[in-house]
């Protein structure tokens, strides 16, 4: 315990000195450029994670590049990327992008400059970061500014700046000062001293006094313009004071070259020199040559002082420098080896220095023809990834709201609590919830049908009250089962027999009180019975040394129904015949006075209505269920599956499939048990409803218009 107190009180100073470090890094990188190095440094090495190392690396990269170190900047860089994938700063990646863009622009390449802020412009995108979005449309600005696109640079500014305003940020010093330079290059002075007199304002306001003295030295350029030299000594000594102060090298030697030709376009050939020697002793301290502007600058003083001939020389002699210039002032210096040469009497090599400027000219041309078509591409390959970003984000948001999406059916919320981030997707999730209420709407009619089926399927059961009460008359054990072999009733003599109660018997299956083989030997004497052959008593073996007879007996009524007896009981088939014979009678007093006596299963549309529905359900049930009728018997408890050769067999489902089997009296009333309940426990598609609907109402309509039909009806 003592050891980990100790550990926690050296870690706990060191993750707060890190912290202080890294504040104090930040704050010298705007206000003391020349400390914050070595503090960034110390930030550095003490940092303790991910986020505070790429704090570091990305202030330590901005300085670099200040101060012109490139490839230690890159190198911040390179490391900073491997950082990115545990960064949790959200902004990570635009940061380091924009800042890839910044190095890229300082080094000259502008394409890749152009490419890293359109990605960095990308990540502000997706983030849906205004405040990025319109430092990222600064950018691209500049970019394209330096590209010679003016009008694509001007758009870029102007959205940048509504984006500031409409955001209510005051600090838009940037983009002012960008729009000042373009409309200083346009010769709008006027305008362009308006934006960069904000853009200053801004700089000092927030206490960014290297960005200031930038603007200030852009005044000092505008004032030049207007050949206000005063104004514009003025304003570039201010800056030079500050980049003296912060130690920017890079800075110094960019104003002094500005400064020696300032001097020299007032007139001033004294403070011209003295500017070109500074700019000289700048370049030694950076390890950098004499810039070229310089070279030329210097030759221009010696034709003023010492001829053509000595600047010609001059510019001969530093011949090697022309190499590292820019297109604009490799031309500037062929046309004044050009001037000079035929001032000195050399036409040929006047001649070979004006075509040297002219192939210049054309490789500039074609330069800034590559670079734009080097910009377009950039663009349009960013464009393209842009695209199929979004792409991928749609799909992965797609997926996630229907995972989402059945996590609350499963749930039961009923609810859907996605993010609408597009158009698309919002459309997309009210359709899935409409078809979803559909579907609930299509499940509870067909739940309602079901029901509504097994309610009318056991409307068509046998009323069997009077059996009850005929049974409860009789002294013998007598059951009386269905199709299925499920006991329907049970006297108390069969209850006390089977030392059961008559309640308990009741739902019992044969096999469950007799033994399988005793349950089908009463299944096939059944069956026989149905199909006209006499009775025979049937012996089981209830134990091991006890055997006992049962009788097998039929009722004709319009469920298939058996009675079994239990012992030898003389009266039971006189009680079955009574039974039958009662219920014949009630049919024919259920009918009107004079009509035909037929029964409606006897007439010939009623024999073909019964085949057609009885096929059908079979086809029906056959084709939902991929089984067989013999499932369909077992399920439905409706027809007896009998035993014959070692094989399950249906053969009273069977005769209702033809017109030549059919039976004389067939009972109908089963057949339409039967079709109900497919209705109710099959899944159905809308054509096979329909289908078994329309046979079920013709035979009914058939059984209706029949005159014993309607007796059953009223009975």
């Amino acid at each position: 315990m003592l050891h980990l107190l100790t550990l926690c009180w050296l870690v706990m100073p060191s993750a707060g000195g890190a912290a202080d470090l890294l504040g104090d890094c930040r704050v010298a990188r705007h206000e003391r450029p020349a400390e914050a190095a070595a503090l960034c440094e110390q930030a550095l090495q003490a940092a303790q994670t991910a986020d505070d190392r790429f704090e570091a690396r990305m202030h330590l990269a901005e300085l670099a590049t200040t101060a012109g170190a490139m490839p230690a900047a890159a190198e911040h860089l390179d490391q900073a990327q491997q950082l990115l994938a545990r960064v949790g700063d959200r902004l990570a990646a635009h940061r380091l992008a924009r800042r890839r863009a910044l190095l890229a622009y300082r080094r000259g390449d502008y394409g890749l400059a152009l490419a890293h802020f359109l990605e960095g412009a990308a990540a502000a995108r997706a983030l849906a970061d205004q405040h990025a979005i319109a430092i990222s449309e600064n950018d691209l600005g500049v970019a394209y500014r330096r590209l010679g696109d003016d009008r694509e640079a001007l758009s870029h500014w102007l959205l940048s700046l509504e984006s500031k305003r409409a955001l209510g940020e005051t600090d838009l010093a940037a983009t002012e000062n960008n729009i000042g330079n373009l409309y200083r290059d346009l010769g709008e002075l006027d305008q362009a001293e308006q934006y960069l007199q904000r853009a200053l304002a801004g700089h000092e306001k927030e206490g960014r006094v290297v960005l200031a003295a930038h603007t200030r030295e852009d005044l000092g350029l505008l004032a030049a313009e207007r050949s206000d030299w005063a104004a514009a000594r003025a304003a570039l000594d201010v800056a030079d004071l500050v980049f003296v102060r912060e130690d920017a090298r890079a800075d110094r030697l960019r104003l002094a070259r500005h400064r020696a030709k300032l001097e020299w376009r007032a007139g001033d050939p004294k403070a011209a020199a003295d500017g070109i020697a500074r700019a000289a002793t700048l370049s030694a301290e950076l390890e950098l040559a004499t810039p070229a502007d310089m070279i030329l600058l210097r030759s221009r003083l010696l034709a003023n002082s010492g001829g053509p001939a000595a600047a010609l020389a001059h510019l001969q002699q530093q011949a090697a420098a022309l190499e590292r210039a820019e297109p604009a002032l490799q031309r500037d210096w062929r046309l004044a080896e050009a001037e000079w040469a035929e001032a000195s009497g050399k036409p040929q090599l006047a001649l070979g220095a004006l075509r040297a400027a002219h192939a210049i000219d054309l490789g500039v041309l074609q330069q800034r023809h590559g670079e734009r078509m080097d910009a377009l591409r950039a663009r349009f390959e960013f464009v393209e990834l842009a695209h199929e970003r979004d792409r991928l984000q749609r799909t992965t948001t797609e997926q996630a709201l229907k995972l989402q999406q059945r996590r609350n059916q499963l749930l039961g919320l009923g609810l859907l609590s996605a993010l609408v981030l597009a158009l698309l997707l919002a459309f997309f999730q009210r359709r899935l919830y409409q078809q979803r209420l559909r579907m609930q709407q299509v499940q509870a009619e067909q739940r309602a049908q079901a029901e509504e089926a097994r309610r009318v399927a056991d409307s068509l059961r046998a009323d069997l009250r009077s059996v009850r009460v005929a049974l409860d008359q009789t002294l013998g054990p007598v059951l009386v089962v269905d199709a299925a072999g499920v006991v329907r009733l049970a006297n108390a003599a069969a209850a006390s027999h089977l030392q059961r109660s008559a309640a308990s018997l009741r739902g019992q299956r044969l096999d469950e009180l007799f033994g399988a083989d005793a349950a089908a030997q009463v299944q096939a004497a059944l069956e026989s019975l149905s199909s006209g052959e006499s009775e025979s008593p049937i012996s089981i073996q209830s134990g091991p040394a006890n055997a006992q007879r049962i009788r097998a007996l039929s009722l004709s009524l319009e469920e298939e129904l058996g009675v079994l007896t239990l012992e030898r009981n003389a009266q039971a088939p006189e009680w079955v015949e009574s039974l039958n014979r009662a219920h014949a009678q009630w049919e024919q007093q259920g009918a009107d006075p004079g009509a035909s006596p037929v029964a409606a299963g006897e007439t010939a549309d009623a024999r073909h209505a019964i085949v057609e529905l009885m096929q059908t359900c079979v086809e029906t049930w056959e084709r939902s269920t991929c089984t067989t009728r013999l499932e369909l018997a077992e399920k439905s408890g409706i027809w007896r599956i009998t035993i014959d050769d070692g094989r399950l067999r249906t053969r009273t489902l069977n005769r209702y499939l033809e017109l030549a089997t059919l039976p004389t009296r067939p009972r109908w009333r089963e057949v339409l048990r039967t079709a109900y309940f497919i209705l109710a426990d099959c899944q159905l598609e809308p054509a096979q409803r329909a289908a078994i609907e329309q046979r079920i109402s013709r035979l009914r309509s058939i059984t209706q218009a029949s005159t014993v039909a309607s007796a059953l009806a009223d009975g």
